[in-house]
């Protein structure tokens, strides 16, 4: 894309219509294009931007060009000048904020679509089982005593970390405080009746499940798990360019890395060792990879969720 050159001269209505798109291009950017034209009621037009996306499959070589689309990225405005007219352009910086916020949001609804799929998976990392723990905790003694001790896991935690825990369990409503003691929620309690004859362990990894599938964007933001978040980020890497490419990619883990800074506008490839020791993890323990002579591969099924969640 171009500089803010804010203005271009036209003629007459038949040269908007023939070379206003083009001359868009030489001042925006050669993938930019008018998705909405203004008319008779609407002087401003709408602005989009195609994208494209090269997709490498390590295992055939073979590469594949696809183009991401984003109908609308900005509005541009006409003015009538006697007999000419002005058209006022979108900014270069307004493009380019709302491209990466766009990008953000499909993003985000691709780790969002893969949660949904893989988070029972997930909680067989044990860093991410680390992660948890305090919540594995506060459940257990609810459920082996009926009320949990706040004041000793304050004094564990600390209190703003402590309160935080309970604002969160309350807010997906496996807690609440009854008669001034911390008690199963409604939805702990609908755990325990359903898995009444199981185990206590398959009872909490279904509780911690429902935690991390529900409760991830609170456990990023206010309780900081960061341990979570770099294995959600290496299944997106897999999984939003197999969605684009339309097939399961057979990637090496030098090429999921390098899919991987793509996506995440890393700049440089993260270290070698620690990327390919959580991949490792993720094929090892969460068994969301299979990896067959050297090639990752991964689940139809979860791809599917993915390509229709996103629209691709």
């Amino acid at each position: 894309m171009g500089k803010d050159l804010d203005i271009i001269h036209m003629k007459s209505v038949q040269e908007i219509d023939e070379k206003l798109e083009t001359q868009m291009r030489h001042r925006l950017g050669h993938g930019i294009f008018i998705s909405q034209k203004p008319d008779s009621k609407q002087a401003y037009g709408v602005v989009g931007l195609c994208i494209p996306e090269i997709i490498d499959d390590s295992k055939t070589n073979k590469r594949i060009v696809k183009v991401l689309k984003f109908d609308s990225i900005g509005t541009f405005e006409i003015k009538k000048e006697r007999e000419e007219y002005d058209v006022l352009l979108p900014r270069f910086a307004e493009l380019y904020k709302n491209v990466t916020m766009r990008t953000n949001i499909l993003i985000a609804n691709v780790e969002t679509s893969l949660l949904e799929k893989t988070y029972e998976q997930l909680l067989q990392i044990p860093s991410i089982q680390n992660a948890v723990t305090p919540m594995r905790v506060i459940l257990n003694d609810i459920r082996t005593r009926n009320e949990f001790n706040f004041n000793e896991f304050k004094r564990e935690r600390g209190a703003k970390k402590a309160i935080q825990y309970m604002e969160f369990l309350k807010d997906l409503d496996l807690i609440r405080i009854e008669n001034g003691k911390i008690v199963g929620g409604n939805q702990f309690i609908e755990f325990e009746k359903d898995l009444k004859s199981k185990g206590g362990k398959e009872m909490f990894d279904r509780l911690l499940a429902y935690i991390l599938k529900n409760g991830l964007p609170y456990i990023n933001e206010y309780l900081h798990l960061t341990s979570i978040k770099p294995y959600i980020k290496w299944v997106a890497s897999y999984y939003f360019p197999s969605a684009e490419a339309g097939k399961l990619l057979s990637l090496n883990r030098l090429g999921l890395i390098q899919n991987f800074a793509n996506i995440y506008n890393m700049g440089v490839l993260p270290p070698h060792s620690t990327a390919s020791n959580q991949i490792g993890y993720l094929v090892d323990y969460a068994k969301i990879f299979d990896e067959e002579s050297g090639y990752l591969i991964g689940n139809e099924d979860v791809l599917k969720n993915v390509s229709q969640k996103i629209g691709i």
